[in-house]
């Protein structure tokens, strides 16, 4: 891993060299960071950087990386990428016009097809409670986009998905008898 060289040394100076070693060698400079990992619970980044003898990237724990802006960006493109692999969901807005324009399924005729479970971070998405009120995220039949819909909703226009959902969420652990 390479260090990166401070600008000034006291320690040099002391010892009466001076600072041509120092000034000699160019400033390593971080110009992207390629990935990110956790290794013995610290976070590390790839680094490429620009002054690198080799040019090849190394990875870096995040406090040694001196560009802040570099890990921003880094952590927001990732934030898209992994939030553009969920499937979009209409939030509705609490904008009095925009909740009195926007329809759900529901009220638009559509028929429930299933509510969606998705394994992400080791959390369950499906049901959330983001608005205050409990809502499950419901796919209809001929439409891409799956939508919250209100529990109160939802357990009177298909209970037996409701009842569908919690139930895939049950674990059964059999006992069995050895002796019979």
């Amino acid at each position: 891993m390479p260090r990166l060289p401070k600008s000034s040394s006291t320690r040099g100076r002391a010892k009466g060299v001076g600072s041509q070693s120092k000034s000699a060698q160019p400033a390593l400079e971080a110009i992207k960071i390629l990935q990110r990992r956790i290794e013995n619970g610290r976070v590390e980044y790839q680094v490429k950087w620009k002054n690198h003898p080799f040019g090849l990237p190394t990875w870096e724990p995040a406090d040694s990386v001196k560009n802040l802006n570099l890990i921003a960006d880094f952590e927001a493109s990732r934030k898209r990428l992994i939030l553009g692999k969920l499937p979009r969901v209409s939030y509705r807005r609490r904008n009095k016009r925009y909740f009195q324009e926007e329809k759900n399924g529901f009220q638009r005729g559509l028929k429930a097809e299933r509510i969606i479970t998705l394994r992400f971070l080791s959390r369950f998405l499906g049901v959330t409670d983001i608005t205050g009120q409990l809502e499950y995220l419901i796919k209809f039949e001929g439409c891409e986009t799956p939508e919250f819909i209100p529990k109160q909703i939802a357990n009177v226009q298909c209970p037996l998905l409701v009842l569908e959902y919690y139930e895939s969420l049950l674990r059964w652990d059999i006992m069995v008898n050895k002796d019979g």
